[in-house]
């Protein structure tokens, strides 16, 4: 009798766990979900802001944002690449003072 109330036990037990597994799963799917809106929103508003800046410099950030390094950046632009990093780094914090005054 106490063998089978001890299984008993451990079968409530491993239900309960399944349940609890299963809300939690739910939840963090929810979550996941909330995160990927909210990274699409930030991506919405950095493609704003970048289309505010000056062209030439818009198209430094895109090509820098696309994983070009400074160098590729300056030949793809026939510039220098001190031209491209003071122009990246002024436009970056630039996009940085937007994004306090906009979020912040």
């Amino acid at each position: 009798m106490t063998r089978n109330t001890s299984l008993n036990y451990i079968r409530g037990k491993k239900r309960e766990e399944k349940r609890y597994d299963f809300i939690l799963s739910e939840s963090d799917k929810e979550m996941e979900i909330f995160n990927m809106l909210v990274e699409e929103e930030y991506n919405q508003l950095l493609i704003s802001a970048i289309d505010k800046l000056p062209k030439s410099n818009a198209r430094i950030i895109r090509y820098a944002l696309s994983g070009y390094n400074n160098k590729e950046i300056a030949t793809l632009l026939g510039i220098s690449i001190n031209t491209v990093k003071s122009i990246k780094y002024s436009e970056i914090r630039k996009l940085r003072q937007y994004f306090d005054q906009v979020i912040g």
